[in-house]
């Protein structure tokens, strides 16, 4: 009888492992391994108008958005009850993640006055996700 169980679950094994499948990519979208201490080539402002922010790095392109606000914020913090938009103004400065996951806005910065906000917060959060350890793991983190 153990015979007949081993050999059973060993068949079962073979036939389980040679149906394996690789895994599908559908259309339109793409597999990247994203690490949080690896620190990317390069950041730009994709839109000023809109407040769109990229960072790129060796295989993938991060992108999002950036909102200044009268919202004040802990650095490198999230806030998961937050809703800003590129029109708003104030000198406090957030980012969040649009590409290829959606994050939740992340408080970068505080500026002296919503002119100054409004003029450097959208490339600051591309650099601070291409180049700061901390504030990328908690964009990463706070994915939705």
């Amino acid at each position: 009888m153990k015979r007949i169980m081993i050999t059973s679950l060993i068949g079962i094994c073979a036939v389980t492992c040679a149906s394996a499948q690789t895994m599908c990519k559908h259309k339109n979208t793409y597999i990247a391994s994203i690490s949080k201490s690896t620190n990317g080539t390069s950041a730009s402002v994709t839109n000023a108008t809109d407040k769109k922010w990229s960072a790129t790095f060796a295989n993938y392109t991060i992108t999002g958005d950036a909102a200044c606000n009268e919202i004040t914020g802990t650095a490198n913090t999230v806030n998961t009850a937050l809703y800003t938009v590129a029109a708003d103004e104030g000198p406090y400065c957030w980012c969040a993640m649009q590409t290829p996951m959606s994050s939740y806005w992340v408080f970068l910065d505080t500026y002296s006055d919503a002119s100054s906000c409004a003029s450097g917060c959208t490339l600051a959060c591309g650099t601070a996700v291409q180049s700061s350890t901390t504030f990328r793991t908690a964009v990463l983190e706070s994915v939705w």
